[in-house]
């Protein structure tokens, strides 16, 4: 998967975490997410689904990213 993203007007509601946890139980394995620093909501909201993932931060194409990596 190359993007997870939940329109404004349903942020908020459960819809992000919800899409995950299905994606995850179907797709068991090891999984990365990188998270440009600048998008603060996106950051945010790993940090709450993947409290105790590995974090690392990457300079790609001149930006600050963070990357999470952690067993599904």
């Amino acid at each position: 998967m190359a993007d997870f993203f939940v329109l404004r007007a349903h942020r908020g509601r459960g819809v992000g975490g919800a899409a995950f946890e299905a994606i995850r139980t179907l797709h068991a394995g090891l999984w990365h997410v990188a998270v440009i620093d600048r998008n603060l909501p996106a950051a945010a909201f790993w940090q709450r689904l993947l409290p105790g993932a590995e974090a690392e931060p990457v300079a790609f194409d001149g930006e600050h990213w963070t990357v999470r990596a952690f067993q599904a």
